[in-house]
């Protein structure tokens, strides 16, 4: 059974498809390759399940995107907010595995912090946060954007994840 015949045949909740959806990708990895052609043809609702799938897997196995990276950062300038958040959170959890790879994602990660949705910016400031620490080159840059980030963002939770980025690198330099 396809992902999205799941989603559509199910009648559980959409936080418990979720759920579900992630230990069989956690089961078999092998559905991950089904991930492009069910985001593809799934309604904002089905996608929003798909990554938040994605993300409860990638929280303790992040290694299970490492050839969906490139993927699941198409994904941060979706038309549904859940779908920007819930990537940009997969973003987050593979940072410390993949610095490298989630390179790509940074620009698109920029542009959300300045989303009108305050999930949405919180997510793209743990995405950066987690980027910032992992990545020795990009490092500087993104400190610099936190730097003014600081100053201008209004959402002390989204601010906050900042602040503690800055101190966390500050003390890991010393």
């Amino acid at each position: 059974m396809s992902l999205l015949s799941f989603i559509r045949s199910s009648d559980q909740q959409p936080k418990s498809l979720a759920e579900s959806i992630s230990l069989a990708l956690l089961q078999d990895p092998h559905l991950l390759n089904e991930l492009a052609e069910s985001m593809a043809q799934g309604d904002r609702v089905e996608k929003g399940i798909l990554m938040e799938a994605v993300e409860f897997a990638t929280k303790t196995t992040p290694s299970l995107v490492n050839s969906a990276t490139d993927l699941i950062a198409r994904y941060l300038d979706d038309a549904a907010p859940k779908v920007r958040w819930e990537a940009a959170r997969i973003i987050a959890n593979v940072a410390g595995v993949f610095p490298t790879k989630v390179t790509s994602a940074i620009p698109q990660l920029l542009l959300n912090t300045k989303d009108i949705g305050t999930v949405v910016r919180w997510s793209a400031a743990y995405a950066l946060a987690e980027i910032a620490k992992h990545n020795l080159k990009v490092r500087p840059e993104l400190m610099h954007h936190f730097s003014h980030i600081i100053k201008t963002e209004q959402n002390s939770g989204v601010r906050n994840v900042y602040v503690r980025a800055v101190k966390e690198i500050n003390n890991s330099m010393k």
